[in-house]
């Protein structure tokens, strides 16, 4: 497993405890949608894809919950 390296400005603080809550959102909520979640925790919905990847992190063994909202495929 790697390790992530120590938070040590506000910013990665700030992230830091907002990946937390909307980990542990997620975890006792699993009916809410991704977007609901984060949205909830304070996350700029800009943001989401980041969340996203970062549940896909956490909960390897689970894509569903991780995946449970997609990305809007662009035009080619």
């Amino acid at each position: 497993m790697r390790m992530r390296p120590i938070p040590t400005t506000r910013d990665e603080i700030e992230k830091d405890n907002t990946d937390l809550r909307i980990l542990r959102t997620t975890r006792d909520n699993p009916q809410m949608s991704q977007i609901e979640i984060a949205v909830e925790c304070g996350v700029d919905t800009r943001r989401v894809q980041d969340v996203l990847r970062n549940d896909a992190a956490a909960f390897p063994d689970d894509p569903v919950r991780a995946y449970r909202v997609r990305p809007k495929r662009g035009r080619a």
